[in-house]
């Protein structure tokens, strides 16, 4: 194992690795920096093995002390910024963080602080070769099912997951990559590892669907990591071809069918990838050759094995669903506090799914968000894609809520202006089992979701 940066600096320190804030930055000036952080880390009586939290920005600053604190020796645990307060504390708690990097105006999240500014003009800390099964940092999962976990991830499974999704995006050293992902997401700090790995540049932007088509446009961006929301907002502005642009990866969450025909119709390659914070982000991903084929159902990526399995954890036949598991180096050993996975052990993702005999994934959805309604089972993802199919529903959502006949009924949280229920029960009554019709409708202005454009399930129902 080595340190990413710094073996790309030694092999070609005049390319370009970063642009930010108007600036361009090589392989050799940001290693340099990085390593007057971690110098400025270790001056601050950094003990090896501490865990550092980093609330940041989309900067300079913060990319500088994701490289630099684990450098530094230590395990680095990014916080998202759009948590509360009281969140945030109890993540940095949980994970027993010892110092907080951030700007002026970080929270007082109860331990020591640094400022990301800085982080400069100290003794330069020089990498070391870190050891394969030594943490490189512990991610917080959404907690969109749940109470937000943290993840472990080592050095090995990010290199596992860099050296997969190199393979599958033919990513080399004349790629650039345009990161509008939030660094605190597993997808945004991918970003900047498996450039440096690669040797490509990362071109770093605040997430605005108009600034996105001028970098599209200009030519210099040949990768693109988005959420099905973004695309979209993008696609509006914009519908394409973008000249130059090979692929747009898009995760966090189920992908429309109508977004995949309107990029198709543009000529915009879109690569539809099922990940998870487990897997240091991809576990299956559409091929590069199907980029432009309206084409959702993702292949395991080289290296990680993929399974459906019964309630009992007994592999199923193709076509069947089930739940899903996964196995491979890129999977993480386990929790902040437990339970931690054998060696060879499958994980279990909590996603349902199935696949084909070629191997191609479907996801159903969560496990948990599976509604049963007079014992019948109902996926959520089948009723909004049926839903979206009508053409005055801009974006559906559906949940199970709580019956005393059926233990469940279907509801459904709509964004149709114009629309009537009647309208819509009887479209898919032509596309759907009666069970799965809902029977509760709620029409709102916008869908409830997450910082990363998921569906925020828990808030389905309520005014907003």
């Amino acid at each position: 194992m080595h340190d990413w940066l710094t073996a790309r600096a030694a092999d070609d320190p005049a390319g370009l690795c970063l642009v930010a804030e108007g600036e361009r930055f090589s392989f050799a000036d940001l290693d340099a920096q990085v390593a007057s952080a971690a110098g400025a880390l270790v001056n601050s009586g950094l003990e090896d093995g501490a865990r550092i939290a980093v609330w940041g920005a989309h900067d300079l600053a913060t990319v500088r002390a994701l490289w630099a604190v684990p450098r530094a020796g230590a395990v680095l645990v990014p916080l998202n910024t759009r948590l509360t307060e009281g969140e945030a504390v109890h993540q940095v708690r949980d994970a027993a963080v010892s110092l907080l990097l951030g700007h002026e105006d970080r929270p007082d999240l109860g331990v020591p602080s640094l400022d990301l500014d800085h982080l400069t003009g100290f003794a330069p800390r020089q990498a070391e070769p870190p050891h394969a099964d030594k943490p490189h940092s512990i991610m917080y999962t959404s907690g969109t099912g749940g109470p937000a976990k943290g993840v472990v991830l080592t050095w090995a499974n990010f290199e596992a997951a860099a050296a997969a999704s190199a393979q599958v995006l033919a990513h080399d050293r004349r790629d650039a990559w345009l990161a509008v992902l939030p660094l605190y997401h597993v997808g945004g700090l991918s970003i900047l590892i498996r450039s440096a790995r690669e040797g490509g540049a990362v071109v770093l932007d605040e997430f605005d669907s108009r600034t996105v088509v001028a970098r599209l446009r200009g030519g210099g961006i040949t990768l693109v990591s988005l959420v099905p929301t973004m695309l979209g907002r993008v696609l509006d502005v914009d519908p394409g071809p973008f000249p130059n642009l090979r692929a747009v990866l898009l995760g966090g969450g189920p992908v429309p069918e109508s977004l995949l025909a309107q990029a198709a119709a543009g000529r915009v390659p879109v690569l539809s990838t099922y990940g998870l914070t487990e897997a240091a982000s991809q576990v299956a991903t559409v091929p590069l050759a199907a980029a432009l084929a309206r084409h959702k159902d993702a292949r395991p990526v080289p290296g990680m094995e993929v399974r459906i399995v019964d309630g009992d954890s007994r592999q199923v036949p193709p076509e069947e669903s089930g739940r899903v598991q996964i196995r491979g180096s890129a999977v993480s050993p386990g929790y902040v506090h437990g339970p931690m996975r054998p060696p060879g052990a499958w994980f279990a993702t909590g996603d349902l799914g199935r696949m084909d005999a070629d191997d191609n994934l479907e996801i159903l959805g969560r496990a948990d968000d599976t509604i049963i309604t007079g014992g019948e089972n109902v996926y959520p993802l089948e009723v909004e894609a049926a839903l979206e199919q009508h053409p005055e529903v801009v974006e559906a959502a559906v949940h199970g809520e709580g019956d005393p006949t059926w233990g469940q009924i279907v509801a459904a949280t709509v964004v149709a202006p114009g629309v009537e229920e009647g309208d819509l029960d009887r479209f898919l009554r032509s596309r759907l089992a009666g069970f799965k019709i809902p029977t509760r409708w709620h029409f709102v202005r916008s869908i409830p979701r997450t910082g990363l454009g998921k569906i925020d399930r828990a808030r389905l129902g309520h005014p907003h």
